[in-house]
């Protein structure tokens, strides 16, 4: 029986499938692990932070401490994160917890009902219904009086809990700054919960942090996780490849990181297809790396044009030209002329959209590179010619 896929991108991995972040893993269970800990993580999206997080959760709970994970990038509002964090809090500390929620709708002046969830063995979800007394503009503090009454009931039993937040930024669409000073109160008062806070807004958090005049500054000890070493990530595919059957030279690995980095979860995605070309031969190639790249873009096909569509003829000739050359000087006299681009203001306001859009990202030398590799090479595929540009030939590094 042939081994199943070793890289995993619908599902967060167990530990042994996890990319390197050997020190981050450590560093974020340490901060589960001491009492108060206060540990902000923050870097681009597709990192890994998310595994991470999870990572270090078991390493946590392997020491006896009950650690709760909360995902907030998909919840609608105060009222749902609520939601989330009681429902994760109750599965991590057990059963035994059932008066928890008795506790915290009396000291919120909050309705909570607990459901029986078969998924979790039992453990209930929960439904949080805001008091009438609470103001529709205040409702963001739900999320802090809910830590606060957490908190409390920890110490009263004499407990800790690590906690983290994943993509917690988004208390700042709730409640702005007002939000983050909320934050602020409860967590520099709060010892029974370690906090780990994680998220990819990495302009919004580091005004969060840096700024003198915002809530956050020096509160937190900070973790900025940047791409694995591109090294370190080749040799971690390697290995994953040859222990699921599928031999993979060092050209091969490398080239896979070259095409599809610097995010860990491009990488792997791009890994996952070129193992599964390889495995009837049990080898893969270079030509399997860029088989499996123009092969997941053409899977995408539908998605990057609905993408293309929705951006203007100006940002569209951007993108064409960082397609072609990644150094292009888009802004220089000669070529706004010569793709009459228009007026080099508008042009730059046209790349800050596109940042804003998260089509295009900022590298730390300034520099504006493409946030999806795949939509770069689709771009590189079917639209330069519209500008008579010739289609790039693949880097693999031959």
């Amino acid at each position: 029986m042939l081994a199943a896929n070793p890289f995993i991108i619908a599902r967060l991995p167990a530990a042994e499938a996890f990319a390197d972040r050997v020190q981050e893993v450590r560093r974020i269970a340490a901060a589960f692990r001491e009492p108060g800990g206060k540990l902000l993580v923050y870097g681009d999206r597709r990192l890994g932070k998310s595994a991470a997080l999870h990572v270090a959760a078991a390493k946590a709970r392997s020491a006896s401490l009950p650690v709760a994970v909360v995902d907030l990038s998909t919840v609608s509002g105060p009222v749902e994160a609520a939601n989330q964090i009681l429902t994760a809090v109750h599965r991590a500390v057990g059963r035994s917890w059932t008066d928890l929620f008795k506790a915290v709708a009396k000291a919120l002046s909050v309705q909570i009902s607990a459901t029986a969830d078969p998924a979790a063995g039992g453990l209930p979800t929960v439904a949080v219904t805001v008091a009438s007394t609470r103001p529709a503009e205040e409702r963001y503090l739900l999320v802090t009086d809910v830590l606060t009454a957490v908190e409390a009931e920890l110490r009263r039993r004499g407990k800790r809990l690590g906690l983290a937040l994943d993509e917690f930024q988004r208390i700042h669409e709730w409640g702005g700054e007002d939000a983050e000073w909320a934050l602020k109160g409860a967590t520099e008062r709060h010892e029974a919960i370690s906090y780990v806070l994680a998220g990819s807004s990495r302009s919004l958090i580091e005004d969060m942090v840096a700024d003198k005049s915002r809530a956050l500054w020096k509160l937190f000890d900070l973790l900025q996780m940047g791409p694995i070493d591109p090294v370190e990530l080749a040799i971690w595919i390697r290995k994953r490849a040859r222990r699921a059957g599928v031999a993979m030279s060092d050209d091969s690995a490398q080239a896979i990181v070259r095409v599809a980095g610097p995010r860990t979860r491009d990488v792997v995605q791009l890994a996952r297809h070129v193992w599964a070309r390889g495995r009837p031969s049990r080898r893969a190639t270079l030509n399997d790396v860029a088989e499996a790249m123009d092969t997941l873009v053409r899977e995408q096909d539908a998605i990057q044009r609905r993408a293309w569509a929705t951006i203007d003829a100006t940002a569209q000739d951007i993108l064409r030209l960082l397609a072609a050359d990644p150094n292009v000087a888009i802004t220089s006299a000669e070529t706004l002329a010569r793709y009459d681009l228009g007026a080099k203001s508008s042009v730059h306001r046209g790349m800050v959209n596109l940042v804003k859009a998260e089509l295009l990202t900022v590298a730390e030398s300034g520099r504006y590179m493409y946030d999806d590799p795949f939509f770069r090479r689709w771009v590189q595929l079917y639209t330069l010619a519209d500008l008579g540009l010739p289609t790039p030939a693949m880097d693999l590094g031959r």
